[in-house]
């Protein structure tokens, strides 16, 4: 492919890309994992504000141990698994762990709100959540208790929600650490 190939032309306001190779068969999984076997030392991902770099191998490891804690936690093939947090590395890691597992990973928007919230997830099914503590100013697990998740008496207007992944070090109540989540497997 040269250069000029992926520039827009003859007014166009689009580029094609390569069409001489087919598309591949493999999961997104197997792409990882073929990725891992190939570049194991190679820096797979960098998310600057944590100040952390994976390599391929480190990437693919932590992907396994959440797909492992996911599937203790009873998370199936099809099962909707949901991520409201900004860009950091669990994001990747749940991205990729809810495929290895079969389970859909459905995208939340950080900056809703709890009645956008409460939307999202009822309409999408989504049965467990990996949540931010929070967010420009913004504290989800805070929303998730004004939805009712964690009271005893039932009283949660989330219909399908029975876990929370929260991405903080402190305790909440009625949820699972992302550290908890990893000595599961």
């Amino acid at each position: 492919m040269s250069s000029d190939d992926s520039r827009p032309t003859a007014g166009l306001s689009y580029v094609r890309g390569r069409t001489q190779e087919s598309l591949s068969e493999l999961t997104v999984f197997r792409l990882l994992d073929q990725a891992a076997k190939q570049s194991p030392g190679s820096v797979a991902a960098v998310f600057w504000a944590q100040s952390l770099r994976l390599s391929w191998l480190q990437l693919i490891q932590a992907v396994e141990q959440c797909a492992a804690g996911l599937w203790a936690m009873g998370v199936r093939q099809a099962d909707r698994v949901g991520i409201w947090a900004p860009n950091r590395v669990e994001w990747l890691i749940t991205q990729f762990a809810t495929a290895r597992i079969g389970a859909i990973v459905v995208n939340i928007n950080p900056a809703y709100r709890v009645a956008e919230l409460e939307y999202a997830l009822n309409k999408s099914g989504v049965s467990v959540l990996v949540s931010a503590f929070s967010f420009k100013g913004t504290y989800y697990l805070a929303l998730l208790e004004e939805l009712g998740f964690g009271l005893e008496n039932g009283s949660s207007s989330l219909k399908h929600l029975r876990s929370v992944i929260h991405l903080g070090d402190l305790p909440a109540k009625g949820m699972c650490s992302w550290q908890q989540l990893k000595r599961l497997t």
